[in-house]
C-alpha cells in the first residue's frame, strides 16, 4: 500500500485551527468550508497516526503530538520563507556574479 504524504494544504490548515484553536474560525480565515478543514486535519491525522486535538467542551487542546507538528511546521514556514526570498533574489539579480567586458 502506497504511504500517504503530507501536504503543505494540511499543514497550513492545522497551523491555522491550532493558532486559532477553532475549526469554524480556520475555516473562515483559509475561505474554506468547516468539514473541508475537519478532512485535512483528519487526513492528517490517518497519516501520523496520533491524535493532533483534544476537544474539551468548547476548548481545543493541541495533544503532544500536535505541539511537535507546530513546531515542525514552524520551522518548515522558516526554510521555506529563506528559499522564496532566495529565488526573488535569483529572479531579480540580487545575487550573483556580475562580468563587465
Amino acid at each position: 500500500m502506497p504511504r500517504r504524504r503530507i501536504t503543505f494544504r494540511q499543514l497550513e490548515t492545522f497551523a491555522t485551527v491550532a493558532h486559532l484553536s477553532s475549526f469554524t474560525r480556520a475555516a473562515e480565515a483559509l475561505h474554506l468550508t468547516q468539514p473541508a478543514v475537519s478532512i485535512q486535519i483528519r487526513q492528517l491525522v490517518d497519516t501520523i497516526g496520533m491524535p493532533l486535538f483534544e476537544q474539551s467542551g468548547r476548548e481545543l487542546a493541541l495533544t503532544p503530538a500536535a505541539d511537535e507538528l507546530l513546531a515542525t511546521v514552524r520551522s518548515l514556514d522558516d526554510v521555506w520563507n529563506r528559499f522564496e526570498s532566495a529565488i526573488a533574489d535569483l529572479k531579480g539579480l540580487k545575487r550573483g556574479k556580475l562580468r563587465v567586458a
